[in-house]
């Protein structure tokens, strides 16, 4: 995956008009449904995006109100499962939902739309027969945990809060847009795909799927996971690995220091500067490192010797590699012998 994740290029590469709408070709029957409801000129985010509420977007928008009536269970997963009820029986398209989140913007000052918006499209969509949607998020400043356990193959036009793809299931989840903290945290399939930057600790605690981020990542990157695969192409914040269990991280870019603090299996790639103390406190598992780190501080004689880690160049020049396997095992014994020729 050299340069990063792409997207779907199936499509004619649309071209800036002037001040015209950088995705207007000036042909009518070009247009995509989202074009067909706003001015054909630039629309800065302040702006509210407006459509003529269809019949299908009225229903769904009186379901929304239900689902964000107060509960005595509180946490996502009470709230998904108000959101699920509510549209339960309802019968509505793709199109629908695309519609429905263009008309969302009205809510926004509801004091439980931060919270309750992102899980409402979560169960619209895994709910719907339908596989494939797309979201409209360019207008809304706070949603969270949308893609929540997401079975679906959707594509969000924006940003998105935290928790975006959070216990994802199957399918995939793209967004052209930024997404803030534990993005795909806890997922357990499906793969992710964030064409920006994340907040702090995506990836936490996933179980399976794949998780890729084209921008840079936040503070514990891949914390606690236990499976599945995390790439960052570009650089990330303090301790990416903190306290793994398993799975595989990958990142391109640079890390100030830390990574795999704490680790206790799974395997990291770093390919940039990993900074200072790679592996501090690890107990087991494996860092392969492209540049030599900083300083091996947190990571010196003490791990060493109580955790079994060993610190040793390999054979291609400036490589290294981290392992925690205890001392005895066949690989340490394979590493010792290198390190002694």
């Amino acid at each position: 995956m050299n340069g990063g994740i792409t997207a779907d290029k199936t499509k004619a590469a649309r071209v800036p008009i002037g001040d015209n709408n950088s995705i207007f070709t000036g042909k009518p029957s070009s247009l995509e449904l989202l074009e067909k409801f706003v001015p054909q000129e630039r629309i800065e985010k302040s702006r509210a995006i407006t459509v003529k509420e269809s019949a299908s977007v009225a229903m769904l928008g009186k379901a929304f109100e239900k689902a964000m009536a107060p509960q005595k269970s509180c946490g996502s997963a009470a709230d998904y499962m108000q959101a699920c009820a509510c549209v339960e029986g309802l019968e509505y398209a793709a199109r629908d939902v695309l519609e429905f989140s263009i008309a969302l913007g009205k809510y926004q000052t509801h004091p439980r739309f931060e919270e309750c918006a992102g899980l409402f499209l979560s169960a619209l969509i895994n709910k719907s027969s339908e596989k494939n949607f797309t979201v409209i998020t360019e207008h809304l400043e706070n949603i969270s945990e949308l893609g929540y356990a997401n079975t679906k193959d959707v594509i969000v036009r924006g940003n998105c809060g935290k928790g975006f793809a959070s216990r994802m299931e199957s399918g995939r989840a793209e967004v052209f847009g930024d997404a803030g903290e534990s993005a795909g945290s806890g997922m357990k399939g499906g793969t992710v795909i964030i064409h920006g930057n994340t907040g702090d600790r995506p990836a936490a605690d996933m179980h399976g799927g794949e998780l890729f981020i084209n921008g840079n990542a936040g503070y514990t990157a891949g914390e606690g996971m236990e499976g599945g695969k995390l790439e960052i192409f570009g650089n990330s914040d303090w301790m990416p690995g903190l306290d793994m269990r398993g799975g595989i991280v990958i990142l391109h870019g640079n890390c100030p220091g830390n990574a795999g603090a704490f680790m206790k299996g799974g395997k990291m790639i770093i390919r940039g500067s990993p900074g200072g103390n790679p592996g501090g406190n690890g107990f087991a598992g494996r860092i392969f490192l492209e540049k030599k780190p900083a300083s091996l501080e947190g990571a010196g004689t003490w791990v060493f010797q109580k955790a079994g880690m060993i610190y040793v160049p390999i054979n291609v020049p400036e490589k290294y590699v981290i392992t925690g396997w205890v001392f005895g095992s066949g690989l340490s014994d394979w590493i010792l012998g290198k390190w002694s020729k």
